[in-house]
């Protein structure tokens, strides 16, 4: 499972928590842990908000090398980090350095 799988799984958790905390604080009339509970939700949302803003710039670094080799794409390593990337980008998707002819090995 990804680490982002992981943090989703785990702030959907925290939220579900949360909200039982809440319910249970507010049926019991307890002021603190319903302030708590509250507390908790409100972070575990901002959590989740920002897992799943950030989300597509982690996907978009990780290549697919069999399927992009299949649509016919030459996929090259990075002369400064030695990653693989599509030469067609014509740059690194992980250092930004100019990807050229001088390094068409396959791997």
């Amino acid at each position: 499972m990804s680490k982002i799988k992981r943090y989703l799984i785990l702030f959907y958790i925290a939220i579900g928590i949360s909200l039982i905390g809440i319910i249970i604080s507010y049926i019991m009339l307890w002021l603190y842990p319903l302030l708590l509970s509250i507390i908790a939700l409100i972070i575990s949302v901002f959590g989740l908000i920002i897992v799943h803003s950030l989300t597509p710039f982690i996907l978009d670094k990780q290549l697919d090398i069999e399927a992009l080799e299949a649509k016919g794409l030459t996929i090259v390593r990075c002369p400064k980090c030695d990653k693989q990337n599509v030469l067609e980008d014509q740059y690194c998707i992980y250092c930004h350095e100019i990807l050229g002819d001088n390094n068409n090995d396959k791997n």
